[in-house]
C-alpha cells in the first residue's frame, strides 16, 4: 500500500511538471522530484522541484537535454525523450542521467517515463 501511494505521489508531481502546474497543494518536503534541464542558447539550468516551470516561456527556445532525480522514494525513475531527426533513445536513463542532446541543436519532442 505505501509503495502504491508512493509512486501515486510521483505520477502526480510528474504531472504538474509537464502540465506546468504549481501551488495547487500542499507537498511533503522529503519527498521531492527535481529536474534540470538544457536549454538552446542558455545550458543546463538549475534544479527545479516539484512542479516548478523548467525551461523557459515566451522565449522559443527549445529544450535539448533533461535529467530527473527522485528524492525520499526507493526505487529508480526511468525516462527517455524523442529527440528531433533522431528518434527514441535506445535505452532509458535513470535517477539524473542526460536524456537528450546538448550541442547538437536538437529538441526533444517527447519523454516516457516509468517508475
Amino acid at each position: 500500500m505505501v509503495l502504491y501511494m508512493k509512486k501515486r505521489f510521483i505520477i502526480l508531481f510528474l504531472i504538474l511538471f509537464i502540465f506546468n502546474i504549481n501551488n495547487c497543494f500542499t507537498y511533503d518536503d522529503k519527498y521531492n522530484v527535481s529536474y534540470q534541464t538544457h536549454v538552446q542558447d542558455i545550458g543546463w539550468q538549475n534544479y527545479k522541484s516539484n512542479g516548478e516551470i523548467s525551461g523557459t516561456t515566451g522565449k522559443s527556445k527549445r529544450i535539448e537535454a533533461i535529467n530527473i532525480k527522485l528524492y525520499g522514494f526507493e526505487g529508480s525513475i526511468l525516462y527517455k525523450s524523442f529527440i528531433e531527426g533522431i528518434g527514441w533513445e535506445d535505452d532509458y536513463r535513470r535517477d539524473g542521467e542526460i536524456s537528450g542532446t546538448t550541442g547538437k541543436s536538437k529538441r526533444i519532442e517527447a519523454i516516457k517515463i516509468k517508475l
